[in-house]
């Protein structure tokens, strides 16, 4: 199994999130210390959080004296749920749109999900189940794993995987915590390799399917954690433009994304082919290794 890279939200309204925390606080007080990861988990920094949810340093203060122990998992599901509608457009954005590009790897596939939520009347685990799973036969992927199938979750070396897998959660994101098997993700990047369809099952239109795989930046992307030429970004993927540029061992239009541990998916409509590397270890020699690989065996 692999925690793929893809809810409760409470409605703060018009109270203060200093009210949110101290009532949160009050619910794990014999809990793991707590502001930062809430910090984190809203994508701001303590040191920014007075700024930008517009409460007095001294409070925030405050409240981190009355913070004691919490567990970890319980932190980030609290602080996913402030992570709401409300929260967001108090949040002052870091840029304007068009300006530069930088990687949203929680809060922005969230806000998606969010609208999703509310344009189908569903919750997200319960779209993509009926919408995405069940079409694509993936029986093998879920949020929560079923205890029977939980030693089959794969460890990642060096790391204590306790906050991972002793756990269940009821914030469905869309940004990370599917777990899921190989077979299964092979599925779903058949599905758009294929324009959007698998197992006679449209899931996207071929239209959908290239306006994803185009880039949506204005050339402003460059990589991430590098510079790197020839690349753009579509809708959650990077797009290969220019493969000679870019050093990719992909055709021109192949998209994909990587995960931080070493998991890797890519599919190339040019030469009708997915890629699906779920190493949970973060080995980047392996991931280029199996790329040439595959770049090699096709020779015409």
């Amino acid at each position: 199994f692999f925690q793929a890279h893809h809810g409760i939200r409470d409605s703060v309204a018009s109270r203060g999130l200093g009210d949110v925390y101290k009532r949160q606080i009050e619910s794990y007080r014999n809990d793991l210390s707590f502001l930062e990861s809430i910090a984190r988990q809203l994508c701001i920094s303590p040191e920014e959080a007075p700024k930008r949810i517009e409460i007095q340093i001294d409070e925030l203060k405050q409240l981190r004296k009355q913070v004691h122990t919490m567990n970890l998992h319980h932190a980030n599901d609290v602080a996913r749920k402030l992570c709401n509608e409300a929260f967001l457009l108090e949040t002052i954005i870091d840029f304007q749109p068009g300006e530069r590009w930088t990687y949203s790897g929680l809060v922005g596939h969230d806000v998606v999900a969010r609208i999703i939520e509310i344009v189908s009347g569903q919750s997200y685990d319960e779209f993509i189940q009926e919408r995405i799973f069940a079409p694509l036969d993936m029986n093998n992927t879920w949020f929560n794993v079923p205890e029977e199938y939980a030693d089959r979750r794969v460890v990642i070396q060096g790391r204590n995987m306790d906050p991972f897998f002793n756990r269940t959660t009821n914030y469905f994101s869309a940004s990370a915590g599917l777990n899921s098997i190989a077979a299964d993700y092979m599925k779903f990047e058949q599905m758009l390799v294929n324009g959007g369809e698998l197992f006679g099952n449209r899931i996207l239109s071929p239209r959908t399917i290239e306006m994803m795989a185009s880039d949506q930046t204005g050339g402003i992307y460059s990589g991430i954690g590098r510079n790197q030429s020839g690349m753009g970004f579509g809708y959650t993927v990077a797009v290969t433009e220019d493969p000679v540029s870019a050093g990719a061992r992909r055709s021109a239009g192949a998209f994909g994304w990587a995960g931080a541990f070493g998991t890797r998916s890519w599919s190339d409509p040019e030469e009708e082919l997915t890629g699906v590397l779920l190493l949970q270890q973060p080995h980047g020699r392996t991931q280029y290794d199996f790329e040439n690989a595959i770049r090699q065996a096709i020779i015409d």
